[in-house]
Order: structure tokens, then C-alpha cells, then sequence
């Protein structure tokens, strides 16, 4: 069997979460100041706050910019629901934008035609580790919040994705490059901000115990979260290296296949994305992913459009190209501990698809 993702767990991981649960302390405390710390030294220094998910970490950043009912953010149609639901835990109303065809992220010229009196801020995903293209973005006038929950390791313009906007916010769930299991974190300038956040996260208690001055959140990590957190940061670029590896792998295989769309990056120098997961189109997306699944291959679809769900309904004519990328794209296995024989027999299991589909299509002709 060959997963979708896998975490590389290693000895010091296991050490520092074994001393965490030896010295009982269980709840936020040394090991999450220490896993800030190194989060803020490989973001180049930005204020860390670490929470208990990615999507506490949006819902955190809209409630401390006073975000809430009447006001509306901008939300791309493809990404996964955590996004639009965080805009709507504080009240304010998500608004759709379509996608760019080419990077699959939020289109500047969708988002400025969506733009109203009300628009409070936009929230640009970095989807499958792809950086949106922030300086066309931050012509849209208002704040950025960037999503980085899949690009964590990815660079803009030469700085790390998530330190771009007024706020970044960070996923380490247990398919992510970096891992507490579940996990996240909120990137920021720091100041009087980081300082709301981090009051706020902590059921916004004051200086005297158990006096509470406003409505707040239980947004904190545990120690054993972020101990494995630590861990797993002590070898962030021996993983990163290992997960390129297997992109390359993937890219040097199937980019001359007419048949199999790539995702795009936005034009310009210092500009990567990070090696999250390897996310193509094809036709007939369901065909392949059965196919890959007989043969112990896990897959996965794109995320579904949010305008397909309920909550967020919309028509497939407002927003075509996350239509079009939802209904094709497939992601294939990415991990750090995948040997390029794995890589090199799911490439051969698409080949061998792919040239299936061909073969009966000149049948049918």
C-alpha cells in the first residue's frame, strides 16, 4: 500500500514528546513557547502564535481585526471549507471569487469585481503549497490574510508564504510537511496584534485569575502538540528536500503528457511552492482514482468548489475555472519517506491509465 501522506516521525520527536507527558506538564507552557520560537527563527523572524488548528488560527485573526456581522471578506471558490466557515464564525458573510486558471488561486480580477463598501478583508489561499500572486493581491486595497495552511516552506517574492499579509495563518494537521497532529498558527507583524491574539486565545483572561474582560477563545496548543512540533522542525529541510524530490520525480514523468494538466505558479523571481502534495487534472479523474486504488495507491479528489456545498450555494457560471479544477484534479501520494521506487510505480500506474483511456478512445473512433 502506498498512503497519500505519511509523517516522518523521528527519535526526537518521540524523545521531547515522551519528556513532555514525564514532566506532566500538559497545557500550553514551556514546549509551546519553544516551538513559537523556532516557527518565528525559520519564517525570518515574524511573531508566532500557536493554536489549536489551522482553522482556529483564521478564526482567531478575524475576531482580533474586529471582523463581524455586515461585513463581508473574500474567499476563493476552490479551498478547503475551513476558510469560509472561520468568515462566518465571526459572523460576516464570505464572498466567492473565482479562481486564476493557471496557480488554481484566488483571481485578482475576480476578487476586484467582488469588491463592495462592505469588504472588511480578502483571504488568499496558497492552495496545494502554490503561492497567490500577493503583489497583484494587495492592489485589491484591503487587508490580506494569507492561508498558508498548505504552503508552509513556499516563498513570495523570496519571502516565506504566511509572512506577507497582515496575517498569515499555518496548518500542522497530520498531513501537512510539518506536524503536531493537529496544530496551527497565526503569522503576524506582532505588536498590539500579536498581543489581542494571544489574549484572545486564551479565553482572553486578564492579569488577575479567572477575570475575564471580554468574550474569548480555547484556542491553545498542548505541550505534547508542540513538543512534536519541535521535533519535527529540527529536520524541517531534510523533509523539505525529500518532498521536492518526489515532485521533481512526478514532474519529470508526467509533464510531457498531453492529457495531464499542472498546476501554475505566478510569474516572477523567488517565487516556489511548497512541496505539499502533487495535484494534476486529468479527465475522467473518478476512472483514475479507482484504478490507482485496485492497485494499493491512495489518492485523493481536489476539494470540492464551496459553491457546490449548501451553506455557500452558487452557480458553476460564477465561478467556471474552480468548477473546472474541482471536477478534474487528483493528488497523489507526497510524503517525505517515499522511495522513488514508490514515486516511479505510481507514475508507471498513471502511464498505464492514461494510454488505456487513449487506446479505447481511438477505439471508439
Amino acid at each position: 500500500m502506498i498512503p497519500l501522506s505519511c509523517p516522518l516521525i523521528g527519535r526526537r520527536e518521540k524523545e521531547l514528546v515522551s519528556l513532555t507527558v514525564e514532566t506532566n506538564r500538559l497545557t500550553f507552557g514551556p514546549m509551546n513557547l519553544s516551538f513559537e520560537a523556532a516557527l518565528s527563527t525559520y519564517l525570518k523572524g515574524k511573531p508566532v502564535v500557536a493554536t489549536s488548528s489551522g482553522t482556529a488560527a483564521l478564526h482567531l485573526v478575524l475576531a482580533a481585526l474586529g471582523i463581524g456581522p455586515g461585513d463581508e471578506v473574500l474567499v476563493p471558490a476552490l479551498t478547503y471549507v475551513a476558510t469560509a466557515n472561520a468568515v462566518r464564525y465571526v459572523g460576516a458573510t464570505p464572498v466567492l471569487v473565482d479562481v486564476d486558471p493557471k496557480t488554481w488561486t484566488m483571481s485578482f480580477e475576480k476578487a476586484q469585481a467582488r469588491l463592495s463598501r462592505r469588504t472588511k478583508a480578502a483571504i488568499p489561499v496558497h492552495l496545494y503549497g502554490v503561492p497567490c500572486d500577493m503583489r497583484l493581491l494587495a492592489g485589491l486595497g484591503v487587508p490580506l490574510i494569507e492561508d498558508a495552511a498548505e504552503g508552509f516552506g513556499g516563498t513570495y517574492g523570496g519571502k516565506p508564504l504566511g509572512t506577507l499579509g497582515v496575517a498569515g495563518t499555518l496548518s500542522f494537521y497530520g498531513n501537512k510537511i510539518v506536524t503536531t497532529g493537529e496544530g496551527g498558527a497565526v503569522v503576524s507583524s506582532g505588536g498590539e496584534f500579536s498581543l489581542r491574539m494571544r489574549h484572545l486565545r486564551g479565553q482572553a483572561m486578564t492579569s488577575r485569575r479567572y477575570f475575564h474582560d471580554e468574550v474569548g477563545f480555547n484556542f491553545r496548543m498542548t505541550e505534547m502538540q508542540a513538543a512534536l512540533g519541535i521535533g519535527q522542525m529540527s529536520h524541517i529541510d531534510a523533509m523539505m528536500l525529500a518532498r521536492e524530490s518526489v515532485i521533481l520525480q512526478y514532474y519529470e514523468r508526467l509533464h510531457r503528457r498531453l492529457d495531464v494538466d499542472f498546476q501554475g505558479m505566478p510569474a516572477g523571481s523567488g517565487n516556489s511552492a511548497a512541496p505539499w502534495l502533487f495535484t494534476m487534472l486529468v479527465d475522467n479523474r473518478e476512472g483514475l482514482m479507482k484504478y490507482l486504488e485496485i492497485a494499493d495507491i491512495e489518492t485523493r479528489p481536489t476539494f470540492v468548489p464551496l459553491h457546490h456545498m449548501p451553506m455557500y450555494h452558487g452557480h458553476d457560471s460564477a465561478f467556471p475555472e474552480a468548477t473546472r479544477i474541482g471536477a478534474r484534479g487528483i493528488s497523489l501520494p507526497t510524503f517525505a519517506g517515499m522511495k522513488p521506487s514508490q514515486v516511479s510505480e505510481v507514475c508507471d500506474r498513471v502511464i498505464e491509465w492514461l494510454d488505456s483511456q487513449k487506446e479505447r478512445v481511438s477505439r471508439a473512433s
